[in-house]
């Protein structure tokens, strides 16, 4: 129990801190299998050397006050020490933090109530996203009472500051060095803290020492030159450790966390010689262009990393406000990190020309200051209310309007390749695809999207189903050997939003053949739509009252599996339900729905402009009818 809450919290921490602290997590979870070892030892350097200089003094700080708050790890760090990270206990009130938390997400919900009138007034689903961050409120209610007994955890174990280190001499084995302080005693409880008692996850692990009041747990991720199942880790993690027993303190790092001082979670990376060559290996600015690199976000990079002396962080979630500060190695580097700053804000606005305005109003926000030789950035509650108002009304009046119209030419594009696949099926066999076929026994067989398949593309495909046919004539379509299948995308039949292998692509199948149908319909008796009904196969000469005239598709409101021959539309329910609320067409876009005609054209229809007379003229192929639908 006590590990699962501990997991929690380091876990709710991770989240509040920039991506790269989220590494935070691995204090909660699985190490590796090397926890049925015996608890680490007192560290002791198995490879003394009788040269290394003694443990600095508390008079031996330096001149940077920030030296008194990383003394407690003061011998772990030296000249090639690039980041440090400090989350003080003391000032971190999880109460008070989740109180703050909730009332921010309460007040940028009531922003983002927006999302909700808009999408239901373009007749769409309220988004997804929103739904989940609707109960975030319950959620920080849930997990906060975790992370207090967590944190109480520690305290109790008079651990008030925990620690990250990472340095280059050590990053081939162990990235990251997690260092807990805690008065010697209590070390062996905190390490059963951290250790795992499921060792079947093998994707990294840690590797513990201790020295004098401090546990410290190493990181250790497999890479190509270290492994997990190596007996020997701990001799090398300490051997690795003795080379950084010379303690010197980077003003560079010194300078960052004293930037960022008085709050609960600080970090700097100050990267050296080793780190700055790895960036620009790995960075995605290798290999460009030099003449065009600083037009990309690969040139952002190149500068930040050629620019800048040192990045810190500083964060208080009680506030919250988050501080980010950035040190160039002179003020003409700040300025030149500051344009790239601007720059890349104007790409990302800019790359799409209707969102541009909204869009650089938003990145113009969160423009940093220049300040002599630093770039500083401060983001607070109201800047976090300011960006989700912003953003509301960018996606009311850019973002889901551009993503309507997207929505409705896909729509269209995809009718249309129906449309012209069934003229090409007629040219093949004189006659429309049936709407769906039916076996001996009654069974449902094919729909007609199985049957257009060799007609857009996908005749492999097709030739797969009619195997699993022959070898199975009497099977339905739902049968075992044609469920594989059924989450096939085929892209003309794929509807935007619509789930793997779902369609919203439907025929209108019926016949007025009797009196009592005819007067239900108020047709006359033998008028019916193109598909009159499975295994019938009609040409488009039964088409008598023209192909421009009559629909061949329509959408339909909710989604089924394109295989499924089940689920055409009736004309009973088509005519009945036409323009309510219970109509399986349409619902997709707001004012209306695409309806494929048989001369290949697709239109969008207005219910509200067009009378039930004119809906049935359409959907018939030879009622003789003369109203003409009216379109958008």
């Amino acid at each position: 129990m006590k590990k699962t809450m501990f997991r929690v919290s380091m876990t709710m921490i991770g989240f509040l801190l920039i991506p790269g602290v989220t590494l935070l997590n691995v204090l909660a979870q699985n190490t590796s299998s090397r926890d049925s070892r015996p608890p680490a030892q007192q560290f002791s350097d198995p490879f003394p050397d009788p040269f290394s200089p003694p443990e600095p003094s508390a008079a031996d700080s330096g001149a940077v006050s920030t030296t008194s708050v990383i003394q407690p790890v003061r011998s772990m760090v030296d000249s090639n020490t690039f980041f440090i990270g400090r989350l003080d206990l003391t000032k971190f009130d999880t109460a008070k933090t989740a109180q703050t938390l909730k009332s921010l997400s309460a007040a940028v919900l009531a922003k983002l109530q927006t999302y909700d009138t808009v999408a239901m007034s373009l007749g769409l689903e309220v988004p997804r996203g929103l739904t989940e961050l609707k109960a975030l409120p319950s959620v920080i209610d849930k997990y906060s009472q975790i992370v207090q007994s967590a944190a109480d955890q520690l305290r109790d174990l008079g651990c008030h500051e925990i620690y990250l280190l990472a340095n280059s001499k050590l990053v081939t084995v162990s990235p990251l060095q997690i260092v807990l302080i805690a008065p010697e005693e209590n070390l062996p409880e905190l390490e059963k803290l951290l250790t795992a008692s499921d060792a079947s996850d093998l994707s990294y692990g840690l590797v513990f020492q201790r020295q004098d009041n401090k546990l410290i747990a190493n990181l250790i991720v497999p890479l190509p030159t270290v492994s997990l199942k190596d007996e020997n880790l701990e001799n090398r993690v300490a051997f690795l450790h003795k080379l950084i027993r010379r303690p010197s303190l980077r003003q560079e790092l010194a300078a960052g966390l004293e930037d960022v001082e008085g709050v609960p979670f600080q970090f700097v990376f100050a990267p050296d010689g080793v780190i700055r060559g790895l960036l620009r290996v790995f960075l995605p600015f290798a290999g460009y262009d030099s003449s065009t690199v600083e037009l990309t976000q690969a040139g952002f990079y190149k500068t930040l990393n050629e620019e800048s002396a040192w990045i810190a962080v500083g964060f208080d979630p009680d506030q919250p406000v988050l501080s980010l500060t950035v040190k160039g190695k002179s003020p003409e580097s700040v300025q030149k990190l500051h344009d790239a700053v601007i720059w890349q804000k104007m790409l990302l606005s800019y790359h799409s020309p209707q969102m541009s305005a909204p869009f650089f109003d938003i990145a113009m926000l969160f423009l940093p200051e220049v300040r002599g030789d630093r770039m500083k950035l401060t983001v607070d509650k109201q800047q976090c209310l300011d960006w989700m108002e912003l953003t509301a009304e960018a996606y009311s009046t850019v973002i889901r309007p551009s993503q309507e119209k997207l929505r409705k030419t896909q729509y269209s594009n995809s009718m249309k390749h129906i449309v012209l696949a069934m003229h090409t099926y007629h040219d093949v066999h004189n006659s429309l695809p049936a709407p769906y076929t039916v076996g001996k026994n009654g069974e449902p067989l094919f729909s007609w999207r199985v049957a257009l398949l060799p007609y857009l593309e996908q005749a492999a495909l097709y030739e797969q189903i009619m195997i699993c046919h022959h070898e199975h004539p009497d099977d339905s379509w739902d049968s075992e050997c044609y469920k594989p299948f059924h989450h096939i995308n085929i892209p003309a039949y794929q509807a935007p939003g619509a789930g793997p292998g779902m369609t919203n692509y439907s025929f209108v199948v019926g016949k007025a053949e009797t009196q009592a149908q005819a007067d239900a319909l108020g047709l006359r008796v033998g008028v019916s739509t193109p598909f009159p009904g499975p295994n019938i196969w009609k040409g488009l000469g039964y088409i008598t009252d023209g192909t421009s005239n009559t629909i061949a598709v329509v959408e339909r409101r909710e989604p089924v599996c394109w295989m499924d021959p089940t689920q055409e539309i009736s004309l009973e329910d088509a005519v009945q339900y036409y323009n309510t609320p219970e109509s399986r067409i349409g619902g997709l876009h707001k004012g209306g729905f695409f309806v494929g005609f048989l001369d290949g054209s697709v239109r969008f229809l207005n219910p509200a402009k067009n009378t039930l007379q004119h809906w049935k003229a359409a959907l018939t192929c030879n009622g003789g009818e003369n109203t003409i639908l009216v379109f958008e």
